[in-house]
């Protein structure tokens, strides 16, 4: 487990409602509560790595389709981005609104996914807690499965529940951009459970079925997961309100927000455009960072990824950690920082990312695509994040995974980069999904002209 300097707990004691004000509370919907309850008690300024272990109850909820729905309104131009922005909008805002309700914490969005967590006391409130979040967990699936969210536009979602020890890791990057991470066993869990269930469906792992002891009727499937249909019994549990920001609250919270959004709620414009754009995207998987890497180690990871990407005007999209290893996906092209040449910044940045690992000791392999995705904030006004949604992203992993500890980047990328990154090309690989029988062309960089460039 990540060795702790301090511990907080959610709800910590001293911490009451504190004034609100349009602009914090647009401030703080951009960040989950533990963040808030970290900033009102003033944890923001200890100068030393912290991580927060709780034992937790993990919900996984994948919206299924929203990939393809995507690429269609790309068709459309502009229109089709407000249209995507406003179903998807409506989709995760009534999901959003039940997990707040039930006293979770919707604390990470993967594009057109989210992670929920509900921390307990101790272990022994565990049992409780899964049927607190299992009962609500259902509610969403009758109510959003195959839901209508526009004309003719219907939507439906996956939904994983899993529990154990999590960690919440934050770490003091460049420019002052902190990073939180969340690790641990149940993020496998729901990770694997996910990849069983099937659209309108809710899976339970091996160790929060254990939990549930009989709570609920459900079908066996493979490695141990469970199919949910009803549950047999309800425990409530107490539910934790979403903390308020405390007036002095604003700086702290700020370091968690990416830097094209605080710019963007600094104008006063929580609501800005969503847009259909071209972007580069880098997947990087780091085999020897886990949840055992010590902080100092893990903080010296994160400037590492940070310093180079930042040097070419990347975003960090997502971070992930579970008890195998980690991945980082990150993208070049966002506003305000768009530009002509994002590939070939985009394959600079990953060869800068990858020289700098070596040096820490962290293996790593990286992918590189580009394409057309959804750039937009989603969620509500209670909570949400700036993200991209779109198969330039999905795909990243498949480079990355024949990336085998290099980098491979797929033939947008190196056509876009041109003559100043020579990219070879290589044997094709076959990528999972509906359409895509046809193996994809990959490329390598070429490393010593990639070094040389300005």
């Amino acid at each position: 487990m990540f060795a702790t300097s301090q511990t907080l707990r959610y709800g910590a004691a001293g911490v009451g409602p504190s004034v609100r004000s349009s602009f914090l509370e647009t401030l703080a919907s951009f960040v989950p509560s533990l963040i808030i309850w970290r900033a009102n008690v003033g944890a923001w300024q200890i100068d030393q790595l912290t991580v927060e272990v709780f034992p937790e109850v993990v919900l996984f909820a994948a919206l299924s389709g929203f990939t393809a729905l995507t690429e269609r309104l790309a068709a459309c131009g502009p229109s089709g981005a407000e249209d995507l922005t406003r179903y998807l909008n409506t989709y995760f805002g009534e999901l959003i609104a039940v997990i707040d309700a039930a006293g979770g914490d919707t604390v990470k969005f993967a594009g057109d996914a989210l992670l929920a967590l509900w921390p307990a006391d101790d272990e022994a409130q565990l049992a409780s807690l899964a049927e607190t979040v299992a009962d609500p967990a259902l509610h969403i699936q009758a109510r959003l499965h195959d839901h209508e969210v526009g004309d003719g536009i219907r939507l439906s979602l996956k939904l994983a529940i899993g529990a154990g020890e999590v960690a919440a890791q934050h770490l003091d990057g460049v420019f002052q951009r902190w990073e939180l991470l969340i690790a641990g066993s149940p993020l496998s869990q729901v990770g694997i459970a996910n990849g069983q269930a099937s659209p309108g469906q809710m899976v339970v792992a091996h160790e929060a079925w254990a939990l549930l002891d009989g709570a609920g009727a459900a079908t066996p499937l493979d490695k141990g997961i469970m199919l949910l249909s009803r549950l047999s019994r309800r425990t409530s549990a107490a539910v934790v309100p979403r903390p308020a920001p405390a007036p002095d609250a604003s700086d702290a919270l700020r370091r968690f927000i990416p830097g094209a959004v605080r710019a963007r709620l600094d104008a006063r414009q929580s609501d800005w455009l969503a847009k259909l754009r071209a972007v580069s995207v880098v997947f990087i998987n780091l085999v020897d960072f886990t949840y055992d890497t010590p902080l100092d180690r893990a903080q010296k990871a994160m400037r590492t990824l940070q310093t180079a990407l930042y040097r070419f005007e990347g975003s960090i999209k997502k971070i992930s950690v579970d008890d195998k290893d980690a991945s980082l996906i990150a993208v070049l092209g966002l506003p305000p920082l768009a530009h002509e040449y994002n590939p070939e910044r985009a394959l600079r940045a990953t060869q800068m990312m990858q020289d700098g690992l070596t040096k820490l000791g962290f293996r790593s392999s990286v992918g590189v695509t580009t394409g057309g995705a959804f750039c937009g904030t989603v969620g509500s006004a209670l909570r949400r994040e700036y993200t991209v949604i779109g198969d330039v992203v999905n795909l990243a992993a498949r480079p990355m995974v024949a990336a085998k500890g290099g980098i491979l980047c797929d033939a947008p990328t190196a056509r876009s980069a041109g003559a100043r990154v020579a990219c070879r090309p290589l044997e094709p690989v076959k990528v999972k999904g509906k359409g895509k029988e046809q193996p994809v062309a990959i490329f390598r960089p070429g490393a010593a002209r990639l070094a040389a460039a300005d």
